[in-house]
């Protein structure tokens, strides 16, 4: 018999089945809460497991289910709570699209539950130094095919979300889109029923898996053609099967959302369009693999353009084995895209290396009969090519310009909107690099474009919900109306170029695009770089002694994510950066930042911590005294090293305790100074070090020493202590 046995379930309503389930205790729950934000609903941990590692924590219930019918009044879920004291989690399974019948879809039960955020997780760069002291295989396990997560309990019974069934129309499936729905969908004490979204791609696959939003959001594969403002419907072209022509139709609006971006325009044409070669133009840079590969087997190619869009293009072509003595490149810009003449020199080696063929400084001037016409000053020169690629100018689409001005909406060479995304039309919102601010902000070099789009979509949600939100409370301190919303989050971008070099640019909003010049960095701030075997690494530290800029340029994977999270960041937090690099210990950026000290750093609830300790120092809610807290004085078993004769950082700190015998009965948070030295001399040979230096010596010194010491060290140990699962390497007080 199975330790945790499934057991089916069939409720009935006057003799008529309504509902199938199969419920069984999850075992992967230590798995569930290091990859979803489970916490936000539940607690898992108890006493008597506190700080262990090899006692998983309690099982929680989790369900497979298929609606048959429409549950009664109350729901089953109550009933299923009472058979336990623990949570309810619900794990959809995926689709069956051979079913023959689906009368109803999960959505049905989801009803009831709210979706809980995926978590990002830290990168380990460097698994085999941290030895036993790496997170548990359940922690690491990255599942083959992901899925969305959705919560219930008993609270959630007793509290009905709020049903909003105003018709949202969203256009357009860019990054700033998919930031608002998540928004939306996300909301725990809200249920969206009416959510459509107008792509005749529908939604991008990349991370929908633990989104969920497909059992949300209704997709209508289909392109805006015309808007009317009176009757609040959109007007749609397409819908057909692959292979078949679509059809008009139309989609009714409360509030309409127009977030399409901007995409590559097409270049003019000369002659019939039969004899030009074939045009794309397209944002996907991926998806031209495909289209060569279908249309333009063996043929020449010509792409066109200057920026990070067109490299990618090249790199797929050539990693899907098309021949570079086919490929013609011409970059129309003398420029740089990039902001170092490092990369610059190095990506321009690498095209030289490439095979193809490179123009540099041609701008193009028409497509004709086989080939393009290129210009380079008053010369004009002709490129045979059967296959055009052009990613050069970026513009909004002519069908949307069309709806757009025909529906009498103000267009000033993008949609003119306000500070809450609203247009001259108070039921037409729109975000996005297709906008631009109102002239009488003062601000036109201030647009979406120069923003983190996921950003511009969260800002885009809020001011939905100000409308729609029943619940909705103003904030106390709003900021002046005559001014433009602030922009914290960085834009970022990372690509493979040709080569195989892998780029990252992290910067802060520019008024202008940063990747288009050189940008001379030389002012007030200190510039880090270091040029290894393993890459360039480059970083900026501005007047405040935060990283403003991170460029990375490496012929190996770089763990993006993690180095996403040092924008921001005051050097204090990195081991005191700028003292070591200006006295020369660190000669490779990338060495020193995949240290194991640097895993808390990378932790996606280190920016809590952070925000924690401002309002405690801020505040000055100090406990008078110092008062050390409470900790267990559980003392688990010793692990199993595998073999390898190495000690955890556990299993270090409580051989140095009881080998000095510094103190008797219950552990306390700091030991006597006459003590300390003698311990920290060797307790220091075990523990990574932390990038809290300052904190570091503070956390076993005694705590009367200083007011502020008790109160930050008592949030870096519940820091600790409550994301052991992700940072075993670090000592703490509770493990002992």
């Amino acid at each position: 018999m199975e330790p945790h046995p499934s057991l089916p379930w069939w409720p009935s309503v006057h003799t008529r089945l309504w509902v199938c389930a199969v419920v069984r205790r999850e075992e992967e729950l230590l798995f569930l809460r290091s990859h979803y934000n489970v916490e936000d609903f539940c607690v898992h941990e108890s006493p008597q497991t506190r700080g262990t590692r090899e006692t998983p924590p309690p099982p929680a219930l989790s369900c497979l289910l298929h609606p048959h019918q429409t549950p009664p009044e109350g729901g089953a879920e109550e009933d299923w709570y009472d058979m336990s004291l623990l949570p309810f989690l619900l794990i959809p399974p995926p689709p069956h699209t051979s079913h023959p019948h689906k009368p109803h879809t999960i959505t049905t039960a989801l009803a009831d539950m709210v979706p809980v955020r995926w978590r990002r997780q830290v990168v380990y760069p460097d698994r085999e130094r941290l030895g036993v002291n790496q997170p548990l295989p359940q922690v690491l396990e990255e599942k083959q095919h992901p899925f969305a997560l959705y919560h219930f309990n008993r609270k959630l019974s007793l509290e009905p979300k709020t049903v909003i069934n105003s018709r949202v129309v969203v256009v357009g499936a860019s990054d700033t889109s998919l930031s608002l729905l998540e928004s939306l969908v996300f909301c725990p004490h809200l249920s969206f029923s009416n959510l459509s979204l107008l792509s005749p791609s529908g939604l991008p696959t990349h991370s929908l898996p633990l989104l969920g939003l497909s059992a949300w959001v209704h997709t209508v594969p289909a392109s805006l053609i015309a808007i009317n403002r009176e009757e609040k419907e959109v007007v749609v072209w397409g819908g057909g099967e692959e292979g078949e022509e679509g059809e008009e139709g139309t989609v009714p609006y409360d509030l309409l959302i127009l977030a399409t971006g901007l995409q590559f325009a097409p270049p003019p044409l000369t002659s019939d369009p039969g004899e030009t070669p074939l045009i794309y133009h397209d944002n996907d840079g991926l998806g031209v693999l495909e289209w060569t590969q279908q249309y333009l087997l063996s043929q020449e190619v010509l792409i066109y353009g200057s920026g990070l869009e067109a490299l990618t293009t090249l790199q797929s072509l050539l990693t899907g084995g098309v021949d570079p003595s086919l490929i013609t490149f011409v970059r129309p810009r003398p420029h740089s895209c990039f902001n170092s003449r490092t990369v610059e020199e190095r990506v321009q080696r690498s095209l030289e290396e490439s095979g193809v063929q490179l123009l540099t400084g041609h701008t193009l001037s028409s497509v004709e009969e086989g080939g393009v016409s290129l210009l380079d000053g008053d010369h004009t020169l002709f490129a045979h090519c059967q296959g055009l690629i052009c990613m050069e100018e970026k513009e909004v689409t002519g069908t949307v310009f069309t709806a757009v001005n025909d529906s009498c909406l103000v267009f000033d060479e993008r949609l003119v909107v306000d500070r809450d995304h609203q247009t001259n039309d108070p039921a037409i919102l729109a975000a996005g690099p297709m906008t631009k601010f109102s002239r009488s902000y003062h601000s036109n070099h201030w647009t979406h474009a120069n923003f983190n789009s996921r950003e511009v979509g969260q800002k885009l949600a809020a001011s939905l919900l100000s409308r729609l939100d029943p619940t909705y409370q103003e904030p106390s301190a709003t900021s002046d109306p005559a001014l433009l919303p602030t922009y914290t989050q960085p834009k970022a971008v990372y690509t493979v170029l040709p080569g195989g070099l892998h780029y990252l640019h992290v910067d802060k909003p520019h008024p202008s695009d940063p990747t288009n010049t050189l940008t001379n960095q030389t002012g007030t701030g200190h510039e880090l770089e270091t040029d290894t075997e393993n890459g360039y690494f480059r970083l900026f530290i501005n007047q405040y002694s935060s990283v403003q800029t991170i460029t990375v340029l490496s012929s190996q994977a770089i763990e993006r994510t993690n180095y996403l999270c040092l924008y921001g960041l005051h050097e204090k937090y990195l081991n005191n950066l700028l003292s070591r690099y200006s006295e020369g210990l660190i000669s490779d950026l990338f060495t020193f930042l995949r240290e194991p000290w640097t895993c808390a750093v990378y932790h996606d609830r280190f920016s809590d911590l952070r925000e924690e300790v401002r309002e405690t120092l801020s505040l000055q809610q100090l406990t008078p005294g110092g008062a050390p807290s409470e900790v267990n004085q559980h003392q688990p078993a010793a692990e199993d090293d595998g073999g390898t004769g190495r000690q955890s950082v556990e299993e270090r700190v409580r051989q140095l305790l009881t080998d000095q015998q510094t103190v008797s009965g219950a552990v306390a948070l700091y030991w006597k100074p006459v003590k300390y030295h003698v311990l920290w001399a060797k307790f220091q040979l075990c523990v990574c070090r932390c990038p809290w230096r300052s904190i570091r010596t503070s956390c076993y010194v005694n705590s009367h020493s200083h007011p502020v010491k008790p109160a930050v060290q008592q949030l870096l140990h519940r820091y600790l202590h409550y994301n052991h699962y992700h940072l075993p390497m670090y000592a703490h007080p509770d493990i002992l």
